[in-house]
Formats: structure tokens, C-alpha cells, sequence
């Protein structure tokens, strides 16, 4: 698989069907085998992931080749008082602390590339997609988590993208591995401090 220029970003509010088993093969393919390498689950059981694409609040972005190839995925959701497509996370730990910019943070469960095309833009284009989604929908606020053991590099290209503005600070130790949980603020909607 390479990507190309031609890489092309398609944004869809519910898959189903055939497409909804390939997009989850393409997923299970790369976040399956991290469950193996950190304490922490790193992706969503078959059936989350269904009902997940089933849910429109969910928005799912596929970058596809000229071929129609699946090159990459990432799909994210408002925070809500309930949440229940993210069960991991705690909507009202953001409500408490940014009751601002309540109703206008998304969240990313899963920005999935595979490793052979890593670093040929596919997640930039990806993440540029999102941050034009944000824009869009007048959204400051970007949260997401992941493995600092599997994937370091998540946290810099997130915010080589967005220019993310931290929004806390966090520290980690740990003997296995430190699972981060970010949120970051879109400079260009945040006032200047």
C-alpha cells in the first residue's frame, strides 16, 4: 500500500454493511495487536465499533486511494453529559474544568494508520480534516488519549496540525507504560492569553 497525493478524505456519518465489516477489519488490523502491548485496552471490542459507525454523532473520516482503498481511519464525537460511544471517558471531569467551552470539545477515540505509510501524510491529512471540521462547528476544544508506549509521536502531530494549545499538564510514571489523556485548544479560536 502507498500513499499518494491522491489520498482523498471522505467523511461519512454512518457506515453499514460490507463497508461497515471492511472499515472494521482495516481497525482490527492495526489496533488489535496493541492490546498486546500495553496494560490498558488500546481499541474498541467488534460490537462498540459497530455501533459506533451505526452513530451518526460519531463522525467517521476514511482516507481512501484512487483505488477506494482504505488508507486510513479516525472518527470523533461531542462530548455530551453521556457519552456512551466513549464508556472510558468522563464527560463531566471536561464539564467541571472548561464549563466555558462546554458543548464544543470533541473527542478522538481512534486516528488509525498503518505502519508501512506512517509518516507519508496520511494522519496529517486526517487531523487537517478534523481541525476544519472544528472550525466549522465553532469547536475550540480536541481531546484524545492513547498508549505513551505505543504511540509517542500522537501527541506532536496532533499538535504540529491543530497548533494545539495545551489545555492542563499532566505527569506520568509507571513501571509498564502511562496511558495520556489530552486536550488540546485551537489557537485560532482561543483568545490570546
Amino acid at each position: 500500500m502507498t500513499a499518494t497525493a491522491k489520498t482523498k478524505i471522505i467523511i461519512q456519518q454512518r457506515v453499514v454493511g460490507g463497508e461497515a465489516r471492511r472499515w472494521w477489519e482495516f481497525y482490527d488490523r492495526i489496533f488489535g495487536p496493541t492490546n498486546e502491548d500495553s496494560p490498558c485496552r488500546q481499541s474498541f471490542h467488534l460490537q462498540e465499533f459497530m455501533v459506533a459507525l451505526r452513530n451518526a454523532t460519531m463522525v467517521k473520516l476514511a482516507a481512501t486511494g484512487s483505488d477506494g482503498s482504505i488508507q486510513g481511519l479516525t472518527m470523533f464525537c461531542r462530548l455530551e453529559d453521556e457519552t456512551p460511544l466513549l464508556p472510558w471517558i468522563n464527560p463531566q471531569y471536561f464539564k467541571k474544568r472548561w464549563p466555558e467551552y462546554w458543548g464544543r470539545i470533541i473527542y478522538v477515540p481512534a486516528i488509525c494508520v498503518p505502519e508501512d505509510i506512517r509518516g507519508l501524510g496520511v494522519g496529517e491529512k486526517l487531523m487537517l480534516e478534523i481541525l476544519q471540521y472544528m472550525r466549522n462547528h465553532s469547536i475550540p476544544l480536541i481531546g484524545f488519549d492513547h498508549s505513551m508506549g505505543r504511540v509517542p509521536y500522537l501527541t506532536k502531530l496532533i499538535t504540529k496540525v491543530t497548533e494545539g494549545k495545551p489545555m492542563g499538564s499532566f505527569s506520568a510514571e509507571g513501571e509498564l507504560d502511562h496511558h495520556v489523556y489530552q486536550l488540546l485548544g485551537d489557537r485560532a479560536q482561543l483568545p490570546e492569553e
